[in-house]
């Protein structure tokens, strides 16, 4: 189940942000202390500036990870680990409650803001101008 949506979420971010951002999946990216495996991230064009290197939190608009088993680890822990590293937007696809959990506005490595969505559009800061549809995401 998880496989199937993080694919169907990729190719959905893929038709979003053609031209605007590298769409990736489950592929590393390089913080302070890790290499996480994000669902989805997208990350500062061109693609061939990760040829030599993964992606780092300079490189970043958006981390997104699936969540389902791994639900308190991802609101929780991980969402401290992204905040620190100083990726400025974090989102959570919450399969259990089907919601789709947004964290913003970081200021000092710590998350300002939660929105939790059932419905309508979310945006990732840099691309204020695609809206990401939560339907789509959730899989209503």
């Amino acid at each position: 189940y998880h496989a199937n949506r993080n694919n169907r979420l990729f190719k959905y971010f893929l038709t979003q942000f053609d031209g605007l951002a590298d769409v990736r999946s489950a592929h590393p990216i390089t913080l302070m202390n890790s290499e996480p495996q994000p669902d989805i991230a997208l990350a500062r064009l061109p693609e061939n500036r990760y040829d030599a290197r993964h992606p780092g939190p300079g490189d970043l608009y958006l981390v997104l990870e699936v969540s389902y088993s791994t639900l308190e680890y991802d609101l929780g822990r991980k969402r401290e680990i992204y905040g620190a590293a100083g990726i400025g937007d974090y989102w959570v696809l919450n399969l259990r409650d089907r919601k789709l959990h947004v964290f913003g506005d970081l200021v000092e490595g710590v998350y300002q803001q939660r929105r939790d969505l059932v419905d309508g559009a979310a945006c990732v800061s840099a691309f204020p101008q695609v809206p990401v549809s939560v339907a789509q995401l959730i899989g209503v």
